[in-house]
């Protein structure tokens, strides 16, 4: 049996850390309080269409679920920019840093842009009787 599997790691020598753990603590902290917001908006936005219905409460729990897709899929394409950019920008490579930050601008607006104008179809669509 291999042992070595259950033991921990040691933990990475002082002089090699970037942060110390009060600043990750500080950095987890906003994502925490983001994430406790998202929550909180999506139950307030139940709560408040509670007495129009079923219909009505079920329409704004999908809708939750939809812009918190959505809030997960910019947060993912920040998050893959921002190691690609950290490379970039440690190789001193300006260049394609900034090439990259441009190739994220139009990824993001894309999708921007591909969601209004399926929203738009969708409400010209529902606005006729």
């Amino acid at each position: 049996m291999n042992v070595s599997i259950l033991n921990p790691k040691p933990l990475l020598a002082e002089n090699r850390r970037f942060f110390s753990d009060k600043a990750l603590k500080a950095m987890i902290m906003p994502l925490l309080i983001e994430q406790l917001l998202h929550l909180v908006v999506g139950i307030a936005d139940t709560m408040m269409v509670s007495y129009a219905g079923e219909a009505t409460v079920s329409g704004v729990s999908l809708d939750t679920m939809i812009y918190t897709i959505f809030i997960y899929l910019f947060t993912a394409t920040a998050t893959g920019a921002a190691v690609v950019l950290s490379q970039y920008i440690g190789r001193g490579d300006r260049e394609c840093a900034n090439l990259a930050c441009f190739f994220l601008c139009m990824v993001e607006l894309s999708i921007d842009l591909w969601y209004v104008i399926k929203c738009a179809r969708f409400s010209a669509a529902s606005c006729r009787f």
